[in-house]
């Protein structure tokens, strides 16, 4: 009968230990279950703060490149109409200088004529007076010359260098 005592006392002391193992297990587990839910909930968070962060980052961007994209179309219809202005300034100069160069080969002819009659006059008066008005065709046609020189410089183009010093005597 001790026996069986014996055997029932260390059979009470086994379902006590499985019993008390299985509470404090389960106990950890709880905690376990607990902690991965809130490590569940943190990442959830942390989740839609980045998503968050995302479409802010997002809308940002968009509304800088659309800025950037408004600049870039302001600074090439500026360039354009820039550009345009430089081009019809460059036609005008070639026209004009054209036209002086007409005039110099126009009054270069009246020399010939002149010098021509100058040769064959004999009357001092007629001299005189072809004199002058030679003297008046070789002006007329040194300053068309000079004019087409003139816009023959606005046609060409300008060294960076002379721009950047140019610019600096401006701003003194």
């Amino acid at each position: 009968m001790f026996q069986y005592i014996g055997a029932a006392v260390s059979l009470v002391a086994l379902i006590a230990a499985l019993y008390g193992g299985y509470k404090w297990g389960a106990h950890d587990l709880e905690i376990t279950k607990a902690q991965l839910q809130e490590l569940r909930d943190k990442e959830g968070l942390i989740k839609k703060s980045n998503d968050d962060f995302q479409k802010q980052l997002k809308t940002e961007l968009e509304a800088q490149a659309k800025d950037h994209e408004a600049k870039m179309t302001d600074l090439k219809q500026r360039d354009d109409k820039e550009m345009a202005a430089l081009q019809a300034a460059k036609s005008q100069a070639e026209k004009n200088a054209t036209a002086f160069r007409n005039q110099a080969g126009s009054a270069a002819g009246r020399i010939a004529t002149l010098q021509g009659q100058l040769k064959n006059s004999v009357s001092v008066d007629e001299k005189a007076r072809l004199q002058k008005d030679l003297a008046a065709a070789i002006a007329d046609r040194d300053t068309a010359l000079a004019r087409a020189g003139g816009e023959d410089c606005l046609r060409l183009p300008v060294p960076a260098e002379s721009v950047k010093s140019l610019n600096l005597a401006a701003r003194r």
